[in-house]
């Protein structure tokens, strides 16, 4: 293994992550010194694992400044939501004035005409009070290939992260609307997040409201 993948552990709380490193998990990670990688070595998801973990390049910051972003969910949280091990990229602007950030398919998957999916995301996204963070399928699956998101755009509000139930796991809900099934290789980009402000209305009564849960508990007695 690359030992250079490695260097600067000390820098923590910020973890660097290469980009797409890639990790044989067979193989001697007695130099993963920090604790994402000493993660990737010593839980394999059960038996969820064939062949090599990627891991995409970013910056993954344990600090308190921070102000709007994603993370990975944790190991627990994949084998419960995972039945196959998925690819393991947090989202990017694909250029320098981009709006969304792109959301990449875990594992390749097929969609026929009608037919839909419920896609894990494995990320899950932190932000400020007054925001919120809106997906929508990416521009080229739109025009293209006739995909939506089920809900048109989807909603992620600021405390559905970490939440009690799946750590705020995203899941996107999409449909192949088109007239031609389409295959979605791993890795591929196929939605986009954008994160924006809201506001409240006059009388706004929620001060001090809290979730209890993850998807559809906010509308829960």
């Amino acid at each position: 293994m690359d030992k250079s993948l490695h260097e600067n552990t000390e820098r923590y709380p910020q973890v660097y992550v290469p980009e797409y490193a890639e990790v044989e998990l067979e193989g001697d990670c007695n130099d993963a010194r920090d604790s994402l990688w000493n993660s990737i070595r010593n839980n394999v998801y059960n038996q969820m694992l064939v062949g090599t973990a990627y891991i995409d390049k970013g910056y993954i910051d344990k600090g308190e400044d921070r102000v709007r972003g994603f993370e990975l969910i944790s190991d627990e949280q994949v084998r419960e939501d995972f039945d196959k091990f998925p690819v393991r990229k947090l989202p990017r602007r694909g250029t320098a004035h981009s709006a969304g950030y792109d959301f990449f398919a875990p594992y390749s998957f097929k969609l026929e005409p009608n037919e839909e999916i419920v896609l894990p995301t494995g990320i899950k996204a932190y932000m400020q009070d007054d925001e919120y963070l809106k997906i929508v399928i990416r521009s080229s699956f739109g025009f293209k290939y006739n995909f939506r998101i089920k809900n048109q755009s989807a909603v992620v509000d600021a405390d559905y992260f970490d939440n009690e139930d799946n750590e705020g796991h995203i899941f996107i809900a999409i449909k192949n609307e088109g007239d031609n099934p389409k295959r979605v290789k791993k890795g591929e980009a196929i939605a986009q997040g954008i994160f924006q402000k809201y506001l409240l209305a006059d009388g706004d009564s929620l001060d001090g409201e809290e979730r209890k849960g993850g998807i559809g508990s906010t509308n829960e007695e």
